[in-house]
């Protein structure tokens, strides 16, 4: 996965509040994307369209020739911190 723009909510930021989500997410034997779902979110809520917006925005390979056949279920762990 290339992720590019993962943007930190806004009013998290000025709250300075920080998080993770877990998510999972099943791609197609093309790589696409077919299904999102959050696992964990803490706090619950905060980030999960950040998450979704660069799972949705990232690019997805299947190198492994399991996925190019039936693609594949990969959990997708994401860590706010403010620095």
């Amino acid at each position: 996965m290339k992720a590019e723009g993962l943007r930190y909510p806004k009013y998290a930021y000025e709250n300075n509040i920080e998080g993770s989500v877990l998510t999972e997410v099943t791609i197609d034997k093309a790589g696409n994307v077919s299904k999102i779902k959050i696992i964990e979110s803490v706090p619950k809520g905060v980030f999960d369209k950040a998450a979704i917006r660069t799972i949705k925005t990232s690019k997805f390979t299947t190198k492994d020739s399991i996925c190019k056949q039936d693609g594949c279920i990969l959990t997708i762990p994401f860590l706010f911190k403010i620095k």
